[in-house]
């Protein structure tokens, strides 16, 4: 069985800033490596990690080793769906040629998110905690599943009128 660890607060709170850091450490340098896939994935990984490490302290520290460790690990799961979804949007008001990168990254967060909720979230989960991370993990695909056919359908008219156009001519 999985369990929380106890960190004293100053532990903790450093944890949590450390987190953030890390974060913006991992943009940053993957920002500098314009055009870098091998060094945006490896960045991805270890923002995944540092949001997870964040939750699940702040959990740990609001709400304690029971109910706040479930709580972190709900967020978790959240944030990442959440940055999957952030994902797709900003790959779509990119270029048609570059959007293979963030769309990558995109999935493949997902398919992170999913194999946690399944493999990790439904184990170890109770109560309310598995009941919200279930229907808000579920809202979000739907509604990006949603935006990709809008997408779709948006790109399928220009190129009909597109062609229409050139017909025309």
């Amino acid at each position: 069985m999985i369990q929380a660890t106890a960190l004293s607060t100053p532990t903790a709170v450093a944890t949590l800033v450390s987190s953030l850091l890390l974060v913006a450490c991992a943009v940053a340098i993957a920002w500098s490596w314009k055009g870098e896939a091998n060094v945006w994935a490896g960045s991805a990984a270890v923002v995944v990690y540092a949001v997870t490490t964040f939750t699940v302290t702040a959990g740990v520290l609001v709400g304690g080793t029971g109910g706040g460790f479930f709580a972190g690990h709900m967020a978790a799961t959240i944030w990442w769906i959440a940055m999957a979804a952030a994902l797709f949007i900003y790959a779509a008001r990119m270029a048609r040629t570059e959007r293979s990168l963030p769309i990558g990254g995109g999935l493949a967060l997902v398919a992170a998110a999913m194999a946690k909720l399944f493999l990790f979230d439904l184990g170890t989960l109770d109560g309310i905690f598995r009941v919200v991370v279930f229907i808000v993990v579920g809202l979000v695909l739907l509604g990006m599943g949603a935006g990709y056919a809008r997408i779709l359908e948006r790109q399928d008219q220009q190129q009909d009128q597109s062609a229409v156009t050139r017909a025309i001519q």
